[in-house]
């Protein structure tokens, strides 16, 4: 078993990274989702020390650029974008984050660090999508 009761309601809830508006102790998961270069890391992880229950999970991700198997020139396009079009409005420790993968944390809990590759073919309107969701775009 899972340990995971499909029984329970999800309870999805909006808050600041280092002011999630719940009860100490009473989450399961914690997400951030291509966020966590923007947090203040020791002041997020001292909230998901508080938060999490025993045992809980946090779980980051992030992507870099998506890539075009179809089209090396859209996929050398949107390298270009990232790397040199926007690179001067980042600082260098969120770029950095980013670039790592958040691999370089310093996490307490128990970790599992998996590579998400962003990779489109063929379908340019979730390419557009993607690019007018990045910062600075």
């Amino acid at each position: 078993s899972s340990g995971i009761n499909a029984e329970w309601p999800l309870r999805p809830g909006i808050g600041g990274c280092d002011n999630i508006p719940v009860e100490d102790a009473s989450v399961d998961v914690v997400t951030a989702i291509q966020a966590a270069h923007y947090f203040n890391i020791p002041s997020f992880f001292q909230e998901v020390d508080r938060v999490l229950k025993p045992g809980g999970v946090l779980a980051l991700a992030c992507y870099l650029v998506p890539t075009t198997p179809t089209s090396p020139r859209l996929t050398a396009a949107l390298k270009h974008i990232n790397d040199v079009t926007l690179r001067p409005y980042f600082p260098d420790s969120r770029y950095e984050m980013q670039e790592k993968k958040y691999r370089h944390l310093p996490f307490k809990y128990p970790t599992r660090v998996s590579d998400v590759d962003v990779c489109y073919d063929g379908v340019y309107d979730d390419i557009l999508h993607i690019l007018s969701s990045w910062s600075g775009t």
